[in-house]
């Protein structure tokens, strides 16, 4: 019995490392915009508690430098432009996200496809395959018959 083997195998098998390639690429924009969200929350944080720590430790009737004020002012400033910006960058991220989730879908629809395909010729195989094993067994037992009662005949 021969060995079954599909046509389209390395077709498969490309389509198979494209759907791989997308789904890497989904999840490395996926993991940088997570990253991004957890680095503007750690920041506003952070801001917010160095704010009331600085608070915390000034007593009544201390007095606030103009110099301290203008640092925090510059600090607060300088957080919510990086969060901003990080948040454009979270926005374009997730364009790329949103056509990489079509690309992907698409290429598992074509997997998919090919997939089925090579069930269905397995299918075939197995048919044919049946066939010829039961025609190759009613020829063993005609030749069996004829060999038992028509030469014992003559």
């Amino acid at each position: 019995m021969p060995k079954f083997t599909y046509k389209f195998e390395k077709v498969l098998k490309i389509k198979a490392d494209i759907e791989d390639q997308i789904k890497q690429a989904y999840a490395f924009y996926v993991q940088k915009k997570a990253s991004l969200l957890n680095e503007n929350e750690a920041m506003q944080s952070n801001y917010y508690e160095n704010k009331s720590d600085y608070i915390a430790t000034l007593k009544p009737g201390d007095r606030i430098s103009v110099a301290d004020l203008q640092s925090a002012e510059d600090y607060g400033a300088a957080v919510q432009i990086r969060i901003k910006n990080n948040l454009n960058t979270v926005s374009q991220l997730d364009v790329q996200i949103e056509k990489l989730a079509k690309e992907l879908q698409k290429a598992t629809a074509e997997r998919k496809m090919f997939e089925k395909l090579k069930e269905r010729a397995y299918r075939q195989y197995q048919e044919e395959q049946s066939y010829l094993d039961s025609k190759e067994l009613d020829e063993i037992a005609s030749n069996k018959y004829y060999e038992t009662h028509i030469k014992e005949a003559k």
